[in-house]
């Protein structure tokens, strides 16, 4: 089995390190489409350059939950489920989605690097105004 590290430095000298086993990206058992890597992988590192932090999201408890918490800078923060081109999140995956829109988060579904710019550029323009509504600038 291969084994990759991918490390590099974000703004303000942050170490990121990600691994990859053989076809499994963070040592989960099912394979993932190398195009969703890829996708995935370039969401971190966009993320990162703007200052924030892609934690993946695992849960032992439920199942359907997003593949990452995205939070940037000034509070900001969505979920993003990555995909590869075409594809469509799981019924489970839709239903959590909903669940988590009604409690009034963003969840992204992204299958293309043209998406992460568009998102990330979304959400880096907007301000929270003083009674924590969005507003686009």
């Amino acid at each position: 089995m291969e084994f990759l590290l991918l490390c590099y430095l974000c703004p303000e000298n942050r170490l990121v390190i990600n691994t990859f086993w053989g076809n499994s990206f963070y040592g989960r058992k099912e394979e993932k489409d190398l195009k969703e890597q890829n996708i995935e992988l370039f969401l971190i590192k966009q993320v990162c350059l703007k200052g924030g932090l892609c934690l993946k999201m695992n849960s032992i408890t439920m199942n359907g939950l997003p593949d990452r918490l995205v939070l940037l800078p000034d509070g900001k923060m969505f979920f993003a489920e990555l995909k590869a081109p075409g594809k469509k999140p799981r019924p489970e995956q839709v239903r959590v989605h909903k669940s988590l829109r009604r409690l009034g988060f963003n969840v992204y579904v992204i299958d293309n690097r043209a998406a992460v710019k568009e998102i990330l550029n979304e959400i880096c323009s907007s301000q929270i105004s003083e009674n924590g509504d969005k507003e686009n600038t």
